[in-house]
């Protein structure tokens, strides 16, 4: 019953297709309300990450469906949840390769916390990224080493509490650790 759908809602997962997997999901729970069946959880699961996946994030599409499933059965599987709270984070973050945010990374590059806290104070956005998704944040944290890690320690308290003071006001947005990288890497993962 799921055949045709369940390889349309694969290919658009892995191809960030997300009106294709919702197109799909839809057709399935039709399906499935007709024959007395339940869609899987595995085809929810698709669908969010479709939504994750595409470009621009379908945040609306996949916070919608994240409510159906609390709501209504059934609910997502923690690294599911995981990934859509990080889309969430993810969207704030903008790249940029020039001005104050280029600036802020390369004083987090070299560990300097009173050149970050000034640029910050001048209006640098912390959630400025490079080409790579590469916050302040994760570059502080990237450069950090045994030798030379006081500068880079302070610089990611730095940033971590005005990051974490801006998320508060983002719904299920979580906190500054939780933003990725294009590599799904986050601060916490580099610094270990």
């Amino acid at each position: 019953m799921w055949a045709v759908d369940g390889a349309v809602m694969l290919r658009a997962a892995d191809t960030g297709d997300a009106p294709e997997a919702i197109s799909a999901l839809q057709r399935m729970k039709k399906a499935g309300e007709r024959n007395g069946v339940a869609v899987p959880l595995a085809f929810y699961n698709m669908t969010l990450r479709a939504c994750k996946r595409s470009r621009p994030p379908a945040s609306a599409d996949a916070t919608r469906l994240l409510r159906e499933m609390r709501e209504h059965g059934p609910g997502p599987d923690a690294k599911t949840y995981h990934e859509l709270e990080a889309l969430q984070c993810n969207e704030i973050l903008a790249p940029g390769t020039s001005g104050l945010g280029s600036m802020l990374r390369e004083a987090a590059r070299v560990g300097n916390a009173k050149l970050v806290t000034m640029l910050l104070g001048a209006g640098a956005s912390a959630f400025e990224t490079d080409m790579q998704a590469d916050t302040a944040l994760i570059i502080a944290a990237k450069y950090a080493t045994e030798a030379d890690c006081a500068g880079h320690v302070a610089v990611c308290q730095i940033l971590k509490k005005k990051m974490d003071g801006d998320l508060r006001n983002v719904p299920v947005a979580g906190k500054a650790q939780d933003l990725h990288n294009d590599n799904r890497q986050n601060a916490c993962d580099i610094a270990v």
